[in-house]
């Protein structure tokens, strides 16, 4: 009888145990996933601050078809399409944070 107290007291540590583990990596992926969202939001800044930078520079070379301004309006264009792909990174990070929210709540709460 002590034996089987003792094997239904080990196996409710065990499982414990796993749960707080579980949760504790499930915090630390929305944590994770937190911080790229940042980082994306960060890089997309850049690329957005990048092709500004370029559009001016081509605006600077004039109304013309030079290959200066050709070469700065390509990478103003090159710009903003990372800016739409860091944009779009950062929108897929920030659900995976909320998914891992809310399996943290969910181990949370029962």
């Amino acid at each position: 009888e002590i034996k089987s107290a003792q094997t239904v007291l080990k196996k409710s540590d065990d499982a414990l145990t796993e749960d707080h583990l579980r949760t504790q990596f499930d915090i630390r992926q929305e944590k994770y996933s937190v911080a790229r969202q940042n980082l994306e939001k960060a890089r997309a800044r850049v690329a957005a601050k990048q092709a500004a930078f370029f559009t001016q520079k081509a605006e600077e070379q004039g109304s013309g078809q030079g290959p200066e301004r050709a070469r700065f309006l390509k990478e103003a264009q090159s710009e903003h399409d990372k800016t739409s792909v860091l944009h779009a990174k950062a929108a897929e990070d920030a659900n995976k944070a909320q998914v891992w929210r809310a399996k943290t709540a969910e181990a949370a709460s029962g």
